[in-house]
């Protein structure tokens, strides 16, 4: 593919991807740059590779999820597929959280495929033709409602709870995903995307929250209220991530978001949050029996958090 000019390949603009801070392989030599120094780039963490012939600016791909974006638009912009990306692929440009590691391969939709067929680059589902898509950032993908739905097939309970959780709190409904589910006509995987779908709770305020309910329900523990407010001997009031009204227990997962996000620390450096959580539990302990947190570590594995729920006395399901 000539570079050098603003053509189109499968709808992405080559122009955007250059400006979402993918650089081309013809673009660096065009540059003045040899193979052997786009090498040493790479070594050195100034550039990163997303695919051959294509790398990004290490400040464009800092974590994962941005990384495997920049991927996307990459594969789609050379050419990689002619289709609708889907399923991680789809995730992925939907910022819909995952619990794990992105594919190495681009995920697409194309009615002619025989059903999960693949090359050493793209990974090919089959579906119907009239499947709704969308464009974002230049990529054609499949629509919100139809990943997560496809997403909920492919993905252990937890991973899928929490693409569902954050597809609720974007404005879908369980009846929606279920309409989507039918619509879809998919031969496997039916039976495991309903259930995750009608587990969904938009009240899940993160995907740690969403995996943490997960294992509580995996584990065969009673299922905590969710976000339930609470006011303190001052008068101040503050929400809970998880509370077992029977045992008035509260359960908060703590994942490094609380501590780092805009929209939690409300512009205090990391210590001050700390102490400003630490404050918020001593007011919050003396109203229940109980005031327990875990981390991600703790949710991720399922022998880790038995033992965990276990040890601080959560309180088993009915008839488990």
């Amino acid at each position: 593919m000539n570079l050098s000019d603003d053509r189109v390949a499968n709808g992405v603009n080559v122009a955007q991807a250059r400006g979402r801070g993918i650089l081309f392989h013809g673009d660096l030599l065009e540059s003045g740059l040899s193979a052997t120094s786009i090498h040493g780039l790479v070594a050195r963490g100034g550039l990163v590779r997303l695919r051959r012939g294509a790398y990004a600016r290490s400040d464009a791909a800092a974590d994962a999820d941005a990384r495997h974006r920049l991927f996307v638009q990459a594969c789609m912009a050379l050419g990689d597929a002619e289709r609708i990306a889907s399923h991680w692929s789809a995730a992925a440009m939907h910022m819909l959280p995952l619990i794990g590691a992105w594919p190495s391969k681009l995920h697409v939709t194309d009615p002619a495929a025989a059903g999960g067929s693949s090359s050493a680059k793209v990974m090919r589902h089959r579906a119907r033709s009239d499947v709704d898509t969308g464009v974002i950032d230049g990529v054609r993908t499949t629509s919100l409602s139809r990943t997560v739905v496809d997403m909920c097939r492919v993905l252990p309970f937890a991973s899928a709870a929490a693409m569902v959780d954050e597809g609720l709190r974007r404005g879908l409904t369980i009846a929606r995903l279920l309409e989507e589910l039918d619509r879809a006509r998919v031969r496997y995987g039916h039976r495991a995307a309903a259930k995750a779908i009608e587990f969904g709770d938009a009240r899940a305020a993160n995907a740690g929250e969403s995996l943490s309910r997960a294992r509580i329900h995996e584990l065969g523990y009673a299922a905590p209220d969710l976000q339930v407010t609470f006011t303190d001997l001052r008068g101040r009031r503050s929400d809970v991530d998880f509370f077992w009204t029977g045992v008035r227990k509260i359960g908060e997962f703590d994942g490094i978001h609380k501590y780092t996000r805009g929209e939690y620390t409300k512009g205090l450096p990391p210590a001050d949050v700390v102490v400003r959580e630490k404050e918020r539990e001593d007011a919050l302990r003396p109203l229940v029996n109980s005031f327990d947190r875990w981390v991600w570590d703790d949710a991720i594995s399922l022998g880790r958090f038995d033992r965990f729920l276990r040890d601080r006395g959560a309180p088993r399901a009915v008839g488990r």
